[in-house]
């Protein structure tokens, strides 16, 4: 059985090859795939689509955040990681998992794999556990 049969993860990323190269990589693990290049059409994907996990990149065209998409997808409990070349990231998008650019799109996929369809996202830390909250510990052993 392939590790993400069963899931359906979204992409958002505005760079083509960089979408399909992760595209790509989740479809090989047995995920079904939707991506959008616009926050609008994310945000529209996020709200209607029967998501178990996302990959989301920080910033889009001409500087246009990601964090009303994160947002949405932390309301929903719906798991994301975000996939950025940014060190610090802004609003919602901090409560997501950072996988820095560049990374092989294999390594995009891994953090999905921790989450089986229909499981609620655990966030990252809470308010009193700093950085090393047990659901980065658990993707830092993920990624490892």
């Amino acid at each position: 059985m392939r590790a993400l049969a069963g899931h359906r993860v979204l992409i958002v990323e505005n760079e083509l090859l960089v979408a399909l190269d992760i595209a790509d990589a989740l479809k090989g693990a047995g995920a079904e795939v939707v991506v959008s290049r616009t926050v609008g059409d994310a945000l529209s994907q996020a709200e209607t689509q029967s998501l178990t996990a996302a990959v989301i990149d920080h910033i889009l065209y001409d500087g246009i955040t990601t964090s009303d998409v994160c947002a949405k997808l932390k309301e929903r409990k719906i798991p994301f990681i975000v996939y950025s070349g940014f060190s610090k990231l802004e609003g919602a998008c901090a409560d997501g998992e950072l996988v820095h650019k560049p990374a092989t799109p294999h390594r995009c996929s891994r953090p999905c794999k921790a989450y089986s369809p229909g499981k609620a996202m655990e966030p990252p830390h809470g308010p009193d556990e700093g950085s090393e909250g047990p659901g980065r510990r658990n993707v830092r052993r993920l990624l490892s």
